[in-house]
């Protein structure tokens, strides 16, 4: 047996048993462990030839007919066997081939924060206060001006909206009524009007993608749903905290029910891949890199309870850790990662070097990000007591509060 550490998965020495055995899972296995699949077809490539080298020799002999019949058939499984395991390479090659690009990568950063700001046009939509200090769901102009923003427009109020979704002028969310009623997954135009229930209940996370509703409830079983909430249907049998639809193929998401490690799932064949080997969460994809916090169980030092930023090479599945100790909190844009109080990093490569050891201090965090705009919660204690909106073009900035 060989072990890989990243991700942990044992297979099989075995290379030519495992693929004739197991046709089926022999790519899976070489994808999952960073393998080259070119590695395992030549197993299957070198069974007919095998064959036809000794149907070749069994020629000669009259009085081999029937282990001539024998190799034959032995030549048309390999051939089928080649067959099958080129499909599964197809098939699952899609996964080394994910990149997103920086608007790909925000979005997932946004959401993967909470998803409480979302921008459209010079529209700012997400986390606002009423007059009373009540909390509520508000539009503000971005204006271009020394004033950064505009007044707040209302679109939701009495309630805390998260995971905040903007196509073509429709936020769609998840709202929490602050008077304990009236939760669920909502839409709302930011031209106006009244927010209308698409689904009703407690929500844990909301993505739209492709013109579909994905979202995750209160058990975190994940579903996906129109938008107007037709067409309900479950999504594998998979307990998911952070989960993220990569493409028509592949969901990542941590695995809530199993050490909470991050998983990506095969939504076309039920597959599922082990991408870490512990605590993980706050995934977020860029480039062909996948960043992620890690917090290990054991807690053997005094910084046990903080966590590491890491990221895996969807290419290969190798891992690699930072050996500081940050925050917990990381927004990206196209040119710089944000992490905790403040910390701006331009040079991606050095992504390791993200660090915040003040992490029981926490004064501000970046909550979104795109090529324009820093928004962050700024702490006093450990509540949010404001709202920052940070314009990178000339670093002014502008907060609000309660």
């Amino acid at each position: 047996q060989k072990r890989y550490d990243s991700p942990r998965v044992i297979i099989s020495e075995n290379a030519a048993a495992s693929i004739f055995l197991e046709p089926r899972f022999s790519y899976a296995f070489a994808l999952r462990a960073g393998g080259d699949a070119a590695h395992w077809m030549t197993y299957a490539t070198l069974l007919p030839m095998v064959a036809f080298i000794m149907k070749a020799s069994f020629d000669m002999c009259e009085v081999c007919t029937m282990l001539k019949k024998m190799c034959a058939l032995l030549m048309v499984l390999a051939m089928m066997l080649t067959g099958a395991a080129l499909a599964d390479a197809d098939a699952a090659s899609s996964l080394t081939e994910i990149s997103f690009d920086n608007i790909q990568a925000e979005n997932m950063a946004n959401l993967m924060n909470g998803g409480l700001f979302a921008i459209e046009g010079n529209v700012l939509v997400g986390l606002d206060w009423d007059a009373d200090g009540r909390a509520m769901l508000a539009a503000r102009k971005l204006t271009g001006d020394g004033n950064i923003i505009g007044d707040a427009m209302a679109l939701d109020t009495n309630c805390l909206a998260s995971y905040i979704n903007v196509d073509e002028g429709t936020v769609y969310y998840v709202r929490s009524g602050l008077d304990g009623e009236n939760s669920g997954i909502y839409a709302v135009d930011i031209a106006g009007g009244d927010a209308r229930e698409i689904l009703a209940g407690d929500f844990g996370s909301l993505q739209l993608y492709n013109g579909k509703l994905y979202y995750t409830d209160t058990d975190n079983k994940l579903f996906m749903c129109g938008t107007d909430g037709s067409n309900f249907e479950q999504i594998g049998n998979l307990s998911a905290c952070y989960p993220y639809v990569l493409n028509d193929e592949w969901l990542l998401y941590q695995d809530a029910a199993g050490g909470e490690t991050l998983n990506v799932y095969n939504m076309t064949d039920g597959q599922i891949t082990v991408l870490s080997n512990n605590r993980s969460f706050l995934p977020i994809v860029k480039g062909t890199w996948l960043y992620y916090f890690e917090k290990p169980y054991a807690a053997d030092d005094e910084k046990a309870d903080r966590a590491n930023i890491c990221r895996i090479d969807l290419m290969t599945l190798t891992t690699e850790r930072a050996a500081g100790f940050s925050g917990a909190y990381l927004a990206l844009n196209g040119d710089y990662m944000f992490a905790a109080n403040g910390y701006k990093l331009a040079n991606e490569e050095a992504w390791w070097t993200i660090e915040n050891n003040a992490y029981e201090l926490l004064e501000k965090a970046p909550v979104f990000a795109n090529d324009d705009y820093l928004i962050s919660l700024i702490y006093a204690g450990e509540a949010s007591s404001r709202v920052e909106v940070e314009r990178l073009a000339d670093r002014a900035a502008v907060s609000f509060n309660s």
